[in-house]
């Protein structure tokens, strides 16, 4: 009888270095989260440079954002000129009136957009090429670990890109 009651005793204590009879270990919350927000270039046409920006949850929880009219997928775009001035969108383009659009980031999970630059400047007075120099895309990403209605944090990368665009090299034969 001595053999089996400390046989119970070691296995109590097992269970108990282990963690499986302590509900403080099996309640570890996970990991918040948190958003990386990268920006990549490809080229569309001759002329046209496509901006690309991926919202990635790695965190452990899910995040919140709101997107516009459901096609954004969160990430927003601003693209500046030489001088830090807004020009895409412009001061006069349309933009379409809808609702916001809630949409949740699980872990591990990505949503994205993206736009075209074909070096076209759009003000109130009309179209206008735009200068040769440098440009700067602004990608940003609102987001939140509570809930959709709160904005929590923000994550916005700058890259850099010369317009007009190299010329594309074609292969002789």
């Amino acid at each position: 009888m001595l053999g089996r009651r400390s046989a119970l005793a070691f296995s109590a204590l097992a269970l108990a270095v282990m963690g499986l009879g302590c509900d403080a270990h099996r309640n570890v919350s996970p990991r918040p989260p948190r958003v990386e927000l990268v920006v990549g270039f490809s080229r569309g046409g001759a002329d046209e440079l496509v901006i690309t920006g991926r919202a990635i949850n790695r965190g452990g929880m899910r995040a919140y954002y709101q997107g516009a009219c459901g096609w954004t997928g969160g990430v927003f775009f601003e693209v500046l000129d030489a001088r830090g001035d807004v020009v895409e969108p412009g001061p006069c383009t349309p933009v379409p009136l809808c609702l916001p659009a809630p949409g949740t980031l699980d872990p591990g999970q990505e949503t994205s957009n993206r736009i075209s630059f074909r070096g076209v400047l759009h003000d109130c007075e009309g179209d206008h090429p735009a200068e040769r120099g440098v440009y700067t895309v602004v990608a940003r990403f609102e987001w939140s670990p509570a809930s959709s209605r709160e904005t929590g944090s923000i994550a916005e990368t700058r890259s850099d890109f010369d317009w007009p665009l190299p010329p594309v090299l074609s292969k002789s034969p």
